[in-house]
């Protein structure tokens, strides 16, 4: 079958990060320089192509290609596949309508934050034919291969929801992959070859981002995390982790952004990764995100000696009461000894000013590189790119001499 796995354009903004399982980063002037890899859709198409099926992954967004040049493009494939979220579901599902009118044999599938928890408004859509649940990977697996035998046994797929004679049918949710190592490496070489994957907080470029680990066993009344992986922290072996950071380094990036939503629940792990990435000398610096209580001092040292720059924490508060209310389980105290821990290993340790000024030197180094600046003015292909570039241009510009 063949397939498109796409990351929509957008109309409204210059830049949308989808790639999140919360929802997605959207306009802003310093975040609009930000653009993540699609890994969750790369997952997605990975495990299709190995599946036997012809699948392209079209990063619509990064490219910054309008929808009428999607859309000359559409007229042979059976199914595309979307991501989608709350902010962008409105904008996503015009673009599916537009690419139906084009090719009225398209089955649209989306999955998601926003069709995890509001299932029933989003097949409220005609635009969306089936909405899948939670982890996607073997639930569409399972889902294009019965598409393909066109009966009607792709309606007992587990996870997923369609509509039938009007009538909404949510099916029991798919178990949870059990076993991470079993996923294969996303397949970065299905990325475009001429886009420049860019964020502030990273160290080196070209960067990439990869997945460790999911689910989280606390609950935070404002994360969707324990519902959508799960609240059973299913992780990677430390031999897998260690072999995609291999393949990554060999294929010529220089560095990597643990999306995990918490990459040091498992101390033992971690420390296994992190001494097997300085006994193999790979050549690669991270970022992670990490709960307080989950490392100390000593954990601190050996990350940052395996090439970690940055720990990202979620505190949310400083006020005890708060982190109560919100069911955060830590406590100020343990807040302050880890990020004092944090500042004496020279992590993150910046004050307003350098950080700001730090920011701007990153655009300023990205965009005003003549290699970049080449490559967007080869691309444009009419007078609208044009009219886009200019004014995303002139943002990028003011923000890089003023940081407003």
């Amino acid at each position: 079958m063949k397939i498109l796995i796409l990351n929509p354009p957008s109309k409204v903004t210059r830049n949308v990060v989808r790639d999140l399982p919360y929802g997605c980063w959207c306009k802003g002037k310093r975040i609009g320089g930000t653009k993540f890899p699609p890994t969750s859709l790369l997952y997605v198409a990975t495990v299709l192509r190995e599946n036997g099926h012809r699948v392209r992954l079209l990063d619509a967004g990064g490219e910054k290609k309008p929808i009428w040049e999607v859309k000359k493009e559409i007229g042979d494939y059976r199914v595309v596949i979307i991501s989608t979220s709350t902010m962008t579901f409105n904008e996503d599902t015009q673009v599916l309508a537009e690419l139906k009118e084009e090719n009225n044999r398209l089955t649209t599938i989306v999955f998601g934050s926003h069709p995890t928890f509001m299932p029933r408004y989003s097949l409220a859509k005609h635009a969306v034919d089936i909405i899948v649940q939670r982890e996607p990977e073997y639930i569409i697996r399972g889902l294009v291969a019965a598409l393909e035998k066109k009966d009607d046994s792709w309606k007992r797929i587990r996870g997923i929801g369609f509509r039938e004679n009007g009538k909404v049918i949510i099916n029991p949710p798919y178990p949870f992959i059990e076993n991470l190592d079993e996923l294969p490496f996303p397949d970065r070489g299905m990325l475009p070859k001429d886009i420049d994957y860019f964020n502030p907080v990273v160290k080196k470029l070209p960067y990439t981002t990869a997945m460790s680990s999911r689910g989280c066993p606390v609950e935070c009344i404002f994360c969707i995390s324990p519902f959508f992986y799960g609240k059973k922290v299913r992780y990677r072996s430390w031999k897998n982790v260690i072999a995609e950071l291999e393949l990554i380094q060999n294929q010529g990036y220089r560095e990597v952004f643990f999306r995990d939503e918490t990459f040091t629940f498992n101390k033992e792990r971690n420390i296994r990764i992190c001494e097997e990435i300085i006994k193999r000398k790979i050549d690669l610096t991270w970022v992670c995100n990490a709960r307080v209580g989950t490392v100390d001092k000593e954990i601190m040292k050996l990350m940052k000696k395996a090439g970690c720059h940055m720990i990202k924490f979620g505190v949310e508060s400083g006020v005890q009461e708060i982190l109560n209310n919100l069911k955060k389980g830590i406590r100020v105290e343990m807040t302050r000894k880890t990020f004092k821990w944090a500042h004496e290993e020279t992590f993150t340790y910046l004050t307003k000013e350098e950080l700001e000024k730090s920011i701007i030197r990153a655009y300023r180094k990205f965009y005003f590189h003549p290699s970049y600046l080449f490559r967007s003015l080869k691309r444009i292909e009419s007078k609208d790119e044009l009219k886009r570039l200019i004014l995303a241009g002139t943002n990028i510009f003011i923000f890089s001499l003023k940081g407003e």
